[in-house]
């Protein structure tokens, strides 16, 4: 009789085992972005985002919200990087901008807003720093003069977001 209770208790672990490793196989883990939430990203671009997790060669991260509808394509890019050169401060990552700078308050520090437009994409960056980190916030959509992304909400909201940027680095 013991016998055959070890037996059953083995075969039950035996399945549990495999069970618990077929379960793990089939579940991965998402990325997660330090910085700022899916549903959050998903509010900005209008639409449900993927997400791509990348690192610089200086060892900062970047994460890239993306969202597809028909052939436009949103995307939002926080780009969090530690400042090797203090001198330099923000300037040296301005070099994209195709307006001038705008200086904007109470965003970490020394930020400033300026749109990145390339070919039929337009979009906003905001540039700023806490302590020795520069972030860089990039909202952009592939449609020219799309009515759903105008000029002014796509400012709008890559404010909001490097606000919640600057206040996630402090």
């Amino acid at each position: 009789m013991a016998m055959r209770r070890v037996l059953k208790m083995q075969r039950l672990q035996w399945i549990v085992l495999v069970g618990c490793l077929l379960l793990t196989s089939r579940c991965k883990a998402e990325a997660i972005c330090p910085w700022l939430n899916a549903a959050t990203a998903a509010g900005m671009v209008n639409g449900p985002v993927t997400l791509e997790m990348n690192s610089t060669g200086d060892g900062g991260n970047i994460c890239i919200f993306r969202s597809q509808r028909g052939s436009a394509v949103y995307s939002l890019e926080i780009s969090v990087r530690e400042m090797k050169d203090e001198s330099k401060g923000i300037a040296s990552y301005q070099s994209r901008c195709t307006s001038p700078a705008t200086s904007l308050r109470a965003i970490g520090n020394e930020a400033v807003s300026c749109s990145v437009d390339a070919g039929s994409s337009h979009g906003e960056r905001v540039i700023g720093r806490v302590r020795n980190s520069i972030f860089i916030v990039d909202i952009r959509d592939s449609v020219a003069k799309d009515p759903s992304m105008t000029r002014d909400l796509l400012q709008e909201r890559a404010s909001s977001t490097a606000e919640q940027v600057a206040g996630n680095l402090f």
